[in-house]
C-alpha cells in the first residue's frame, strides 16, 4: 500500500494558543470501516472539546490511543483504502514519523505562533525575515505592517485611505458567518461610512472562503482581531449573531477585554430620533425608530420594525425578533430576548434575563429572571 492512498487525521488547531490535545476517546473502532465526515474520534485541549470526521471514507488505521496527548498538527491516524495488518500498521507509522521529522527540521526555523499568524494572513512564512534565531510572531507582525506585502484585504492599498485614516469609512470585522452576518453585509452595502473588512467564524467549512465578497480570516479569536485592528485591516467589530444572548455577551466581552472597539451598524431606513443616545455594537435593522431621547446600551440586535419608543430605556445584549413595539418611557433591563410582533405598554418595566415569547402584551411589570409564555389568560413563570 503506498502512502498516497492514505489520508491522514490530523490534530487540528482549536485555539491561538492551544499547543497540545488529549484524545479523549475513539467513537469508531480500529481496522473497520468508515464513511466521510463520520466522526472518529473527540479530542480535548485546555479550553475546548471537538469531534474529529473522518476526512474520507475506508478503513479507519488508529496510530495514537485513548487518552494520549498529543501535539498540534500530530497525525493520530490515517484512512486506508483496505484493512491492514499489525506488521504493515507499523510500517506505516514509521513513515509518517520520518516524514514529520524531515519536516520539524524545516520548521524550526520559525515559532509555531509565527507560523499560525502567517498562515491566517496569506503569508509564505520562508518569505520573512526574522530578526534573531527564528522567524517569531513579533516578525510577522512587523512584515505585515511594512510596505512590502498586499495586505489582507488588497482595497486597503488607497492613495487617500491610507493617508487619511482617521477621516475614512469604519472597517468593520463581522463576528460570525452566518446568516446574521448577510443581514450585516447588506445594511453596510447600503452606507457610505462604513465597509466590510473581515469575518471570524468558527465553522470549519466557512475557513478560506468569502461571503458575498468579504474574506472569512479565521475562527473568531480577539487576539486575532486586536492584530488586525493593530495592522489597520480593521477600526472596530459587530457581533452578528442574535439567536444567542450568553453568546453575544462573551464575545462582546472578550473582545472589548482585548482592547477592539465596537462599531454601531444600523440600516440606512431606521429613524433614529433627536437626542437619542446609543452605545455601541448595536445592530439595527430596517425600518426600525429609536424615539427622542430614548437609550440604548451596547451590543443590542433589533430586528425589522422594532420601535423603541420616546425616553425608552434599553440595557445591554438584548435581543429582539422582529416587530417588537415599546411606548414611550419603557424600561427594559439586559440579557433580555424577545420574539416576534410583542407590544409593550407605556411605564413598564421588563427585568433583566428575560425571556418573553412571540405575540405577548406586557402590561404590568416583569421580575428578573422570567420567562413569558402567551397563554389564554395571560400569565407569566419564573424560568426553571
Amino acid at each position: 500500500m503506498t502512502d498516497s492512498k492514505l489520508i491522514e487525521i490530523v490534530i487540528p488547531q482549536l485555539g491561538v494558543n492551544d499547543t497540545q490535545a488529549q484524545i479523549v476517546d475513539w467513537i469508531r473502532p480500529d481496522n473497520q470501516p468508515v464513511e466521510k465526515a463520520e466522526i472518529v474520534c473527540s479530542i480535548e485541549t485546555t479550553k475546548a472539546v471537538a469531534d474529529i470526521e473522518a476526512p474520507g471514507s475506508g478503513y479507519l488505521v488508529i496510530f495514537s490511543a485513548a487518552g494520549q496527548t498529543v501535539d498540534v498538527g500530530s497525525i493520530i491516524g490515517v484512512i486506508a483504502p483496505a484493512q491492514v495488518s499489525a506488521m504493515e500498521k507499523d510500517r506505516l507509522r514509521q513513515d509518517i514519523l520520518s516524514r514529520r521529522a524531515a519536516a520539524k527540521i524545516e520548521s524550526a526555523k520559525w515559532t509555531q505562533k509565527a507560523k499560525l499568524l502567517a498562515d491566517k494572513s496569506g503569508l509564505a512564512i520562508d518569505k520573512i525575515p526574522a530578526s534573531g534565531d527564528k522567524i517569531t510572531e513579533a516578525d510577522v507582525l512587523a512584515y505585515i505592517k511594512s510596505a512590502r506585502i498586499e495586505r489582507l484585504a488588497p482595497s486597503r492599498a488607497d492613495t487617500v485611505h491610507d493617508h487619511y485614516s482617521k477621516c475614512g469609512p469604519e472597517r468593520v470585522l463581522i463576528i460570525g458567518g452566518g446568516d446574521g452576518a448577510v443581514q450585516l453585509l447588506d445594511m453596510i452595502a447600503k452606507v457610505s461610512h462604513q465597509v466590510a473588512a473581515a469575518i471570524m467564524d468558527d465553522a470549519a467549512q466557512l475557513q478560506g472562503k468569502k461571503v458575498m465578497g468579504v474574506p472569512v480570516v479565521g475562527k473568531i479569536s480577539a487576539k486575532h482581531a486586536r492584530q488586525l485592528l493593530d495592522a489597520g485591516e480593521i477600526t472596530g467589530a459587530v457581533i452578528s449573531i442574535s439567536t444567542s444572548i450568553p453568546v453575544r455577551k462573551r464575545f462582546y466581552e472578550d473582545f472589548s477585554a482585548a482592547g477592539v472597539p465596537f462599531h454601531n451598524v444600523v440600516h440606512p431606513s431606521a429613524a433614529i430620533g433627536q437626542f437619542a443616545n446609543l452605545g455601541v455594537g448595536n445592530v439595527i435593522l430596517a425600518f426600525c425608530q429609536i424615539g427622542p431621547c430614548a437609550q440604548l446600551g451596547n451590543n443590542n440586535f433589533l430586528s425589522a420594525y422594532c420601535s423603541i419608543e420616546h425616553h425608552s430605556r434599553l440595557g445591554s445584549h438584548c435581543s429582539f425578533g422582529p416587530a417588537v413595539i415599546t411606548s414611550s418611557s419603557v424600561f427594559v433591563g439586559d440579557d433580555v430576548r424577545f420574539g416576534t410582533g410583542i407590544y409593550i405598554e407605556p411605564f413598564v418595566k421588563v427585568g433583566s434575563r428575560c425571556v418573553i415569547a412571540s405575540g405577548c402584551i406586557l402590561r404590568a411589570d416583569i421580575p428578573d429572571d422570567s420567562t413569558l409564555k402567551l397563554h389564554h389568560n395571560f400569565s407569566f413563570r419564573k424560568k426553571s
